[in-house]
């Protein structure tokens, strides 16, 4: 699940872990961390609904990134919802917004800034997709970053990849599943590595200087 803190109250996105065929994006959301409500924020069509981020927009607006596999294209692909309370989320068609068709984009974490909307997904740049298989060369996962202004349109960042497995092994083959926030003036990333087969494990990394000024270094050559 996704945290999401807005005037007061804490809303969390989650999807289920035993998933039906298809799922949806739950939400819980509460003022004191004692009394919660539950609903769904996002139904599923015909679809498994994964990790799931959330943004405000220059408008006010809230976006949610949401990982599918859709089987019009490889698993996984990421679309998007919009809603101006949190709680009600309109699915938005994918001829207005859409990333990754054509090749395995997961676990996307995603933010506003100086007028883009700019995301860090997982991707496989060795294998490109899941028909890759553990002990193949493919096998590989590292974090790339896109901007768009419209959510259809996409640029890949210079700086990709942003975390990457340790040449050394020590990471395995894989580094997933980040997210990041400021503390302290610098920026705290999160992030899980490990075999993709179900050794996995916890590590964080810092960027020394604030959320923004790492989101721009993505695109800064």
């Amino acid at each position: 699940g996704v945290p999401f803190v807005h005037d007061g109250t804490l809303y969390i996105y989650a999807t289920l872990q035993n998933k039906p065929d298809t799922d949806d994006v739950h939400l819980f959301r509460s003022s004191d961390l004692k009394t919660w409500s539950e609903s769904v924020a996002v139904r599923g069509e015909n679809e498994r609904l994964y990790n799931t981020s959330v943004c405000r927009d220059g408008s006010g607006r809230f976006i949610m990134a949401i990982e599918t596999n859709d089987r019009r294209w490889p698993a996984f692909t990421i679309r998007f919802a919009e809603s101006t309370d949190l709680i009600h989320w309109r699915k938005l068609p994918i001829d207005e917004a859409l990333y990754g068709t054509d090749r395995y984009t997961a676990c996307p974490s995603i933010r506003w800034i100086d007028g883009y909307f700019a995301m860090v997904c997982l991707e496989m740049p060795r294998g490109k997709t899941l028909d890759a298989r553990p002990g193949q060369p493919g096998w590989w996962f590292e974090e790339f970053a896109a901007r768009s202004k419209d959510l259809l349109h996409w640029e890949l960042a210079a700086a990709n990849p942003i975390i990457a497995p340790e040449p050394d092994g020590s990471e395995n083959i894989n580094t997933s599943d980040i997210d990041f926030c400021e503390f302290g003036g610098k920026t705290i990333i999160y992030y899980a590595w490990g075999s993709q087969t179900g050794d996995e494990y916890l590590s964080h990394a810092v960027y020394e200087g604030s959320e923004e000024a790492f989101l721009r270094a993505w695109f800064t050559r």
